[in-house]
């Protein structure tokens, strides 16, 4: 590893922070919860505050209905599944993908966690947590009209699926 970063750090032509992309095979199998390898990265620069890259395994909780809600996460690659808690088990409600935010309703609401969200697959995410949230927003008030045009679409599916469900229970009640 040394000898590849000073490689790296030789051939290294650019003014400001490269980015360097590690595979490492650990000989580990996921299947097994004794095998479960998680990791975090502080990244020291940009704005003057640490961010958290977190890396979850397939099946892995990002948080749980009903937690409090201290932080955003945008998911920079994987996909993760949104459910919610019903009689008969979870309900998966949704499903999030690259490039997109979750846990944000409980920031904006100021409520605990609306849902569950796991890792569908492999997640790597960006934590966001609840002051920097707002410190964005205010920075860049064009965050805010398209995550209010997420919050759209995503309440105009609901809407629509309740309509689907509302549907099939009418007609099962004939």
């Amino acid at each position: 590893v040394e000898e590849a970063i000073s490689l790296v750090k030789e051939v290294a032509f650019c003014k400001f922070d490269e980015t360097i992309d590690l595979a490492v095979r650990l000989g580990v199998n996921p299947k097994h919860a004794d095998q479960m390898v998680r990791g975090a990265l502080v990244l020291p620069h940009g704005t003057g505050s640490n961010k958290r890259v977190l890396v979850f395994a397939k099946g892995d909780v990002l948080f749980k209905q009903g937690e409090a809600g201290d932080a955003a996460y945008l998911l920079l690659s994987g996909s993760a599944e949104v459910s919610i808690g019903t009689p008969t088990g979870q309900f998966v409600l949704a499903t999030i993908n690259e490039h997109e935010i979750v846990g944000e309703i409980a920031i904006l609401c100021d409520v605990p966690r609306t849902a569950t969200v796991s890792a569908a697959s492999e997640v790597i995410a960006l934590r966001i947590s609840k002051d920097r949230f707002f410190t964005l927003i205010d920075e860049f008030p064009e965050m805010a009209v398209e995550m209010l045009r997420e919050l759209a679409r995503r309440l105009e599916m609901t809407t629509m699926r309740l309509r689907e469900a509302h549907a099939k229970l009418g007609a099962g009640a004939d």
